[in-house]
């Protein structure tokens, strides 16, 4: 017999099919496609090999590229692994909600990584709101050559840079249209701005290139977690980690104007217990490109690291002793070249049509033992060592805490002639040297040649009338900072920091040569009796090259509020900085105040004076005496001198 099925049961039935059909169809809908790109933190370059796990049934490993692509990852949050043979494993937390989502990722050493990020502050691209642009190690490496280190930065927006003459380690930066004093570096969340003027002298960090792991440009005002002059920007330069894989790199370059160098570096890679240790050595020398422009410099980097507990420690000093030839650019274009000049319908002058390597800051001179050499009238040559000690705390996962003393200590000055109005040139267009120095040996007289010989200073010694002087500037900078990171939780993070810095800068104006003669005549030291000025004494060419002494003191702190959420992200930065500044010129002659104006008389150099009045110019406002240097002033008893 036929059976019947039941209707209400078939019913049942078919809504039951209906809703787990809908229940697949919606479990499909809500999978994403994840993609993105896995970098190398210590280089900034593709990891290529790195795997990506978000669950066992969804990993994927990254191509040459560093790229990887994984289908159907349901919506959710993940702890996503990524792990890679020599580096740390590292786990990111990730959620997963929309059907096409990029999700980049990075590797290397996580505190180290982590440490890199905060100390040197870092922002992410594509995620703090400000302009930025990353250069990596594979970029420096094929693009940079043996330029100096900002010309890379050229070819990024909003960055114009400059070799300027073109002297070795004379570049400039400017960023949105301001300069270097507007602009903030670092290295490795050191600050490098000059102290008085906010300059940046890029010949003081040669060879920086060959252990650069990254540079980050922000452009405008942004994400900086310091009180720096950084309204036009702010550029980081961060050095490689010892720790990740051992590496051993040596270079040798050669260029136009036989140019050498030859560098060397070794990373050991993580050792055991934690160290590590980077080292690299550059020598360098050349005649420019640009005539009479020789460059002659040395480079050395070590780093010392070890990671204990919870804490990352570090050590690190570098230096770049150098010499570098000058010259001026700014000049009228016929001076360069006379045809384009006049299609230009610009006149010209007598000195036109040099060509773009003329240099009119160099020539050659005779010595005493016959040799001839080369001799820059404007040559630049410092010494800038700088150490630094830091400490990056974890303290736990949402709080980290980070400590660094450096110190940098600056040796050196740039030369050029006394009056370069006065230089003789040859035909070539070179200073003649040799003529120079016989014009300050000798002179013309009734057809007759003489020694020049001035009997107010010196019965036998000849009195030079031009030399080579060089401004100097000596200092020493002791610096600390101190920044705390704390995640307040995924979407909100909180930084604040203070910010010490102790500068002294000595400037003076040193007599260099004196080309043939034995002394120069120099009046502007008050407090000298000896005008007669030798190779290595103190000069001034003007007031502010007097023998003097800066003294600066700068307080800072800053604090950052970050939030960040799906495709939302903003920031509030407040920093604000205290500075004093103390000067003192040598050269002057020395105040001395008495709390009595001179009541009761006093004795000046042997003279008594009942009072204060009539003794002009040793007084000023009833009270105020200007001792020279053989000035003896007694006064109720006490003695008083300029020493």
């Amino acid at each position: 017999p036929a059976k019947f099925i039941d209707a209400g049961i078939v019913y049942k039935f078919l809504n039951l099919v209906l809703f787990f059909s809908v229940a697949v169809f919606g479990a499909h809908a809500q999978v994403a496609n994840v993609s993105g790109k896995v970098i190398d933190i210590e280089g900034n370059e593709p990891a290529a090999g790195a795997v990506v796990t978000f669950t066992k049934e969804f990993r994927a490993k990254a191509d040459v590229d560093g790229e990887y692509t994984i289908e159907g990852v349901p919506y959710g949050k993940y702890k996503v692994i990524v792990t890679l043979a020599t580096f740390d494993t590292v786990y990111t937390l990730v959620e997963i909600n929309k059907p096409q989502q990029t999700v980049d990722l990075q590797i290397g050493n996580s505190k180290i990584l982590e440490e890199t990020v905060v100390t040197a502050n870092l922002v992410q691209d594509r995620k703090t709101p400000v302009a930025v642009t990353n250069v990596g190690k594979k970029e420096i490496i094929e693009e940079l050559g043996s330029q100096d280190l900002p010309m890379i930065l050229n070819s990024k927006p909003g960055v114009h840079a400059t070799q300027q003459g073109g002297g070795d380690g004379d570049a400039r930066i400017t960023i949105r249209g301001f300069d270097q004093r507007n602009v903030g570096v670092m290295i490795d969340g050191v600050p490098v701005n000059d102290m008085e003027n906010g300059w940046v002298y890029w010949s003081n960090w040669f060879g920086l290139d060959n252990i650069t792991q990254q540079i980050q440009v922000q452009r405008g005002l942004g994400a900086t977690k310091m009180a720096m002059p950084s309204v036009g920007g702010m550029m980081n330069i961060i050095t490689e980690s010892p720790m990740g894989k051992q590496e051993i790199k040596f270079t040798q370059e050669y260029g136009s104007g036989d140019f050498f160098r030859t560098s060397l570096a070794y990373k050991s890679g993580t050792l055991k217990n934690g160290w590590g240790v980077i080292a690299s050595a550059s020598y360098k020398q050349g005649n420019g490109w640009v005539d009479g422009l020789m460059t002659q410099g040395g480079f050395y980097y070590g780093k010392v690291q070890k990671i204990a507990g919870r804490h990352v420690i570090s050590l690190s000093a570098f230096g770049a002793p150098q010499q570098h030839g000058q010259r001026s650019y700014n000049q009228v274009i016929g001076y360069w070249d006379k045809e384009y000049a006049e299609k230009l319908g610009v006149t010209t002058g007598p000195m036109s049509d040099r060509g773009i390597r003329y240099n009119q800051h160099y020539g050659y001179i005779t010595r005493e033992n016959g040799e001839r050499e080369q001799l820059n009238e404007r040559l630049n040559y410092f010494h800038k060592p700088q150490i630094t000690l830091k400490d990056f705390w974890k303290i736990n996962d949402k709080l980290s805490w980070t400590n660094m003393a450096y110190v940098s200590i600056g040796r050196g000055g740039g030369q050029q002639a006394y009056s370069s109005s006065n230089l003789t040139y040859a035909a070539d267009g070179t200073i003649d040297w040799d003529v120079i120095v016989r014009n300050n040996k000798q002179k013309s007289m009734l057809g007759q040649v003489i020694t020049k010989i001035d009997t107010s200073y010196s019965s036998n010694e000849i009195k030079s009338n031009n030399i080579l002087a060089a401004a100097v500037n000596n200092h020493l900078w002791v610096g600390g900072i101190s920044q705390a990171d704390y995640k307040i939780n995924n979407n909100w993070k909180f930084t604040g920091g203070l910010d010490y810095r102790w500068y002294k800068g000595e400037h003076y104006y040193e007599v260099r040569d004196l080309l043939g003669g034995d002394y120069y005549v120099d009046i502007s030291n008050r407090n000298s009796s000896n005008p007669m000025a030798r190779v290595g004494d103190k000069i001034a060419k003007n007031p502010y090259h007097n023998h003097r002494d800066a003294f600066m003191s700068w307080y800072g702190a800053f604090t950052q509020l970050e939030y960040s959420k799906n495709r939302w992200s903003w920031f509030a930065n407040v920093a604000t900085v205290v500075n004093s500044y103390i000067g003192y010129d040598y050269f002057k002659k020395k105040e001395l105040i008495l709390e009595n104006g001179a009541e009761g008389g006093f004795n000046l150099n042997g003279v008594d004076y009942a009072s204060v009045e009539g003794v002009n110019p040793f007084i000023y406002d009833n009270n105020r005496f200007f001792l020279g240097a053989d000035d003896k002033l007694i006064y109720q008893g006490q003695e008083y001198t300029n020493q």
